[in-house]
């Protein structure tokens, strides 16, 4: 198990007033790095200071995250792959790629033997299981759990090609 830095050092045990979902256990390191940006990100108490960028308008609750948002945009990839000419921006896509290398799969199933590379397809996974369909059809009653068959769907079904943003949201579980 992986712990929070807080619950790592004990901190919480000397300092009054520390919130329980501060001193989380993850299954892996992995985890437990995805958790933090989102937890962050949750609990920028309102009316405090959000960064926003200027080219996107997106906001961030630490002027590091931004920083590092701009690189996106700006086209600047230091994070290089020491294996092939793969380059980004992000050090954490950086990790996600690697492991295209290494074969590393942290990602694991609870209902299957399936293991994955990355969180996201973990999630699109699950809906094997679940039977979710999230993605409807804004004609007829179809709907379906990925999007590329709604896209499918849609130009054999009916002939057009629906807007992007008529296809249905993102999950929120699901991230790049």
């Amino acid at each position: 198990m992986f712990l929070s830095a807080i619950a790592r050092t004990g901190f919480s045990d000397h300092v009054p007033g520390v919130v329980q979902s501060m001193l989380l256990e993850f299954d892996s390191s992995e985890t437990r790095v995805d958790h933090q940006p989102i937890r962050r990100r949750l609990e920028a108490p309102a009316g405090d200071r959000m960064y926003r960028c200027r080219v996107c308008s997106l906001e961030f609750p630490q002027k590091g995250h931004l920083k590092i948002h701009r690189l996106t945009h700006i086209g600047e990839k230091p994070f290089k792959c020491t294996s092939c000419a793969y380059m980004t921006a992000e050090k954490s896509d950086l990790v996600t790629h690697v492991r295209t290398h290494t074969g590393e799969k942290p990602f694991t199933c609870k209902h299957c033997p399936y293991k994955c590379a990355r969180k996201s397809h973990l999630a699109s996974h699950m809906r094997t299981h679940t039977g979710e369909k999230q993605h409807k059809c804004p004609i007829c009653p179809y709907a379906s759990a990925w999007k590329i068959n709604m896209t499918r769907h849609v130009q054999l079904c009916h002939n057009r090609v629906v807007p992007r943003d008529q296809l249905g949201e993102r999950p929120t579980n699901v991230q790049r």
